[in-house]
């Protein structure tokens, strides 16, 4: 792997530790289940993607795309301002898995559009036109597109230090299709420049390209919050290492490659169960639960004492009609060549749930990266729900009962606590924070979102290619 050459420009701002602080919201994921809505948006969602690949649009052919990403389990935003002066504000994703910087123009007038902050380059005396096209289309079948500019983006707070850095290139989105009653304006990718539309650089390599940082360094702290909307939930911390709510680090990983913050994850286990075969993996600031296998995840399930409900239903000599159809009208479920009684309702694949109460009784999920073990506390995967289909369940009030998941990194064992991957709706059914996803090829095959990073924080160092894991401070 070759360094990371950063360019030393000549700048009269001194280098900053800037913090920014993060907003908790309500997922989409979570906010569909919720309302009964989950499958209809699966629907829309393969219905985007085959028009978003059929389009033969030629005057914006896709310049950039982000399949990975799917802003459905988005649970964590900031605030960042465009421009001088005044400034325009926005609500964005901190992205650690895209590399791509746009927000919304006053130019779109599609009603996603609507209620969302527009940036008015009129408005701003530092804006300069660039002018060439882009496109983005997401891993949701969400699609946004529009034009460049470039302008001063200021992060941090109004009342702290402050990093403004000039000259940064962003998207001017100017059509957006997908990004329905969303909290967010747009996107600010945190990864590196191999993987950002036209080699533009994201706004924190170019922060430090041009001096701006302390160090070339940015950490991420967040904190569960269960239900709880529009609150704090964490901060970001460009420039140098959040003493106040992460311990000493554990160790770094080299990173597999710099274009996601991936490296490798050599094995995953909860309680009686390890597998050891050894993956590559993401870290991922805008995924709110963990993914990978899930054969693997069947597995940690079983541990956690979580079931997932099927949505392959089907009946005797009635398979002519849709399967939705059967499932809906007849009220019953063939799992094995057994049916069973149903109360329907539509939720996403590969979810595990877990009876409500039960957050005490679940285990730790343990991730062993580089040499060490690395554990998830139910804390922060248990997620209370009402009830769901392909999704994993436990009850609720089993908190206690949980076991942590650990995940193994380089000579580390890392291990999430039940109160980082339980998750509670409302009062009936709950969950605990993860999902099944297949890449397939040579793409990671595991996400570490925010369950791990609730029980991690995890310091980006930029100039060494390597993503450091510290203990999150109990606040």
């Amino acid at each position: 792997m070759k360094p990371l050459i950063l360019l030393a420009c000549v700048t009269v701002a001194a280098a900053v530790v800037t913090r920014v602080p993060l907003k908790h919201i309500e997922t989409r994921r979570i906010r569909l289940m919720r309302e009964g809505k989950w499958e209809e948006h699966q629907r829309m969602k393969d219905a985007l993607r085959m028009k978003n690949i059929k389009s033969k649009d030629s005057h914006f052919r896709a310049i950039g795309s982000q399949g990975i990403n799917d802003y459905d389990d988005l649970e964590y935003v900031g605030n960042i301002t465009i421009g001088t002066p005044p400034t325009q504000m926005f609500s964005v994703v901190l992205d650690t898995g895209s590399s791509n910087f746009w927000i919304p123009d006053v130019t779109c007038i599609t009603s996603i559009c609507g209620p969302k902050h527009r940036f008015d380059s009129s408005k701003s005396s530092t804006y300069i036109r660039d002018g060439r096209k882009w496109e983005m289309g997401y891993g949701d079948g969400s699609v946004a597109y529009g034009v460049y500019g470039n302008d001063t983006i200021t992060l941090g707070a109004e009342n702290d230090v402050q990093l403004r850095i000039p000259n940064q290139v962003f998207g001017q989105a100017m059509f957006m299709n997908g990004f329905h009653n969303d909290p967010l304006d747009g996107i600010l990718g945190l990864g590196f420049t191999y993987r950002a539309s036209l080699l533009i650089p994201p706004p924190v390599i170019n922060a430090i390209a041009q001096g701006l940082l302390d160090q070339p360094i940015f950490t991420v702290w967040m904190q569960p919050k269960g239900l709880q909307q529009n609150v704090y939930g964490g901060q970001f911390t460009y420039g140098g290492f959040d003493e106040e709510h992460c311990g000493p680090v554990i160790a770094y990983q080299q990173l597999s490659m710099a274009g996601y913050w991936q490296h490798r994850l050599r094995a995953v286990g909860a309680g009686n169960y390890l597998s050891t075969k050894g993956w590559e993996v993401i870290t991922d600031t805008g995924t709110s639960f963990v993914g990978g296998p899930k054969y693997i995840l069947n597995n940690i399930a079983a541990e956690l004492n979580a079931t997932v409900s099927s949505i392959e239903c089907t009946g005797p000599q009635v398979t002519i009609l849709p399967v939705q159809f059967v499932c809906e009208e007849r009220n019953y479920l063939l799992i094995g060549g057994f049916s069973i009684e149903i109360h329907w309702s539509s939720y996403g694949d590969g979810i595990y749930y877990v009876p409500c109460g039960s957050e005490n009784k679940l285990k730790n999920i343990a991730f062993y990266i580089g040499d060490q073990k690395y554990e998830i506390e139910p804390v922060n995967y248990y997620v209370k729900f009402r009830y769901g289909d392909g999704i994993y369940y436990v009850p609720c009030g089993s908190e206690n009962k949980l076991k942590n998941i650990a995940f193994y990194i380089g000579d580390q064992k890392y291990e999430i606590e039940p109160v980082n991957y339980y998750v509670k709706f409302e009062e009936d059914v709950c969950t605990v924070g993860l999902f099944t996803f297949d890449f397939g090829g040579y793409s990671p095959a595991w996400i570490l979102g925010d369950p791990f990073i609730r029980q991690y924080c995890l310091v980006h160092d930029v100039e060494h290619q390597r993503i450091g894991f510290a203990p999150a401070k109990k606040v």
